[in-house]
C-alpha cells in the first residue's frame, strides 16, 4: 500500500508536497489550494493496488485539481475512474461545460485522460478505483475517450460500485484468483455504465451476481449489531429477493446467516479490546446477540477460547 500524508512534511511545503506525490506516483496534475486563510493545508492518500485495479482513498482540505491537456500530454494514464464520495462535502467535476456535483450516495465516472477540473470546496473525502482502458475496450471497443458518467443513489449500479470500492479498499492483495476475480468485477461494472448489456456476456452476469454479494456483505458488516438482521433485511437493502440472496450465498458455500454471525463476533472480538468496561454480556448485546450463551458458543467456535479469557490474553500481551 502507498501511503502520502502531508503531516510529514513541513506546512508550508505540504500542499506542493501533496501535488508533486501525486503526479509522480499516480497522474501529473496542476493544481491549486483553495483555502488561503490561516488554516494549513491536509491531505492524505491511501493506495492499494488489486490485480491491474488501482483503489485509492483520499482526505483533504479545500483544493482544486486539473487534469489538463498539458499534464496529459506528458503521461496518459489509460484509466477510467469510479470516483466515489466518502463526506457529505461536495465534490465537483468539470468536463468543459458540463459540470457534476457528487455527494456521499452518488459515483461518477470519468476518463483520468480526458482534461476536467476537480474542486473540493470544502474539506472531503473520496475513494476511487482505476480500471484500465484495455480491460474495458475488450467489451467497449476503443474509444479515444470516455465522456464522464454520473450515477445517483436509486441506479443499482451506483451501490454495487460503492460496494466494490469499499471491498477493495478493505481488501488485501496477494491472493491472485480474488484479486483478478475482482478486477473482473471492476470492469464488467463500468462496462454496464457505458452501455454494455449485462447479457452481452457470460461472465458478466457472473460479476453482477459477486458485487451483489459484495453489497450484501457490506450492509451486514454495517448493520450487525441490530439484533433484528436477518436475511430478509438484507435482501430488501439491497434489492433483491431472499431467495435469490441464499442461492448467491449458497454459490460461494456459505450462508446469509453465518455471514451475519461471523460479522457479530468479528465486531465483539473489537469490541472486547477497546472496551475493557463492557462486560462479556454488555459486548454480546452491542454486537447483535439476543443471547449470551450463542455469543459463547460462536465466539469459542471461531478463537477456541472463551471472549474473557480472549480479552485478558490480549490484555495481558499488550
Amino acid at each position: 500500500m502507498i501511503v502520502i500524508d502531508t503531516e510529514r512534511v513541513a506546512p508550508k511545503e505540504r500542499f506542493s508536497y501533496w501535488v508533486d506525490t501525486i503526479g509522480a506516483d499516480f497522474f501529473p496534475i496542476d493544481a491549486e489550494e483553495l483555502d488561503h486563510s490561516e488554516t494549513v493545508f491536509s491531505g492524505q492518500i491511501e493506495a492499494s493496488f488489486i490485480g491491474d485495479v488501482t483503489v485509492t482513498r483520499h482526505a483533504a482540505t479545500p483544493y482544486k485539481l486539473k487534469r489538463t491537456s498539458r499534464s496529459i500530454s506528458r503521461a496518459e494514464k489509460n484509466f477510467v475512474t469510479v470516483g466515489i464520495p466518502h463526506s457529505s462535502a461536495p465534490v465537483i467535476q468539470s468536463f468543459g461545460d458540463n459540470q457534476l456535483v457528487a455527494r456521499r450516495g452518488d459515483v461518477i465516472v470519468y476518463d483520468i485522460d480526458a482534461e476536467h477540473d476537480v474542486w473540493g470546496p470544502n474539506s472531503s473525502s473520496e475513494l476511487s478505483i482505476f480500471v484500465p482502458r484495455d480491460r474495458l475496450e475488450k467489451y467497449l471497443g476503443r474509444v479515444p475517450r470516455f465522456s464522464p458518467r454520473y450515477l445517483t443513489p436509486s441506479d443499482p449500479l451506483t451501490t454495487m460500485l460503492r460496494a466494490l470500492g469499499q471491498s477493495l479498499y478493505q481488501t488485501e492483495a496477494g491472493d491472485q484468483r480474488r484479486d483478478e476475480g475482482l478486477s473482473d468485477v471492476a470492469t464488467h461494472l463500468v462496462s454496464v455504465a457505458y452501455g454494455l448489456h449485462p447479457e452481452a456476456d457470460q461472465t458478466i452476469g457472473q460479476s453482477l451476481a459477486d458485487a451483489r454479494v459484495l453489497q450484501a456483505r457490506l450492509y451486514i458488516r454495517s448493520h450487525c449489531t441490530d439484533p433484528r438482521l436477518n436475511v430478509q433485511l438484507v435482501a430488501h437493502a439491497i434489492g433483491i429477493s431472499a431467495r435469490r440472496l441464499y442461492a448467491l450465498f449458497e454459490r460461494e458455500g456459505t450462508s446469509v446467516s453465518m455471514c451475519i454471525l461471523e460479522a457479530r463476533v468479528s465486531h465483539a472480538q473489537g469490541l472486547l479490546m477497546r472496551r475493557p468496561d463492557f462486560s462479556v454480556e454488555e459486548v454480546a448485546s452491542a454486537s447483535g446477540f439476543y443471547s449470551l450463551s450463542t455469543f459463547y458458543r460462536a465466539f469459542a467456535d471461531r478463537f477456541g477460547i472463551s471472549p474473557a479469557r480472549y480479552r485478558d490474553a490480549g490484555l495481558l500481551q499488550g
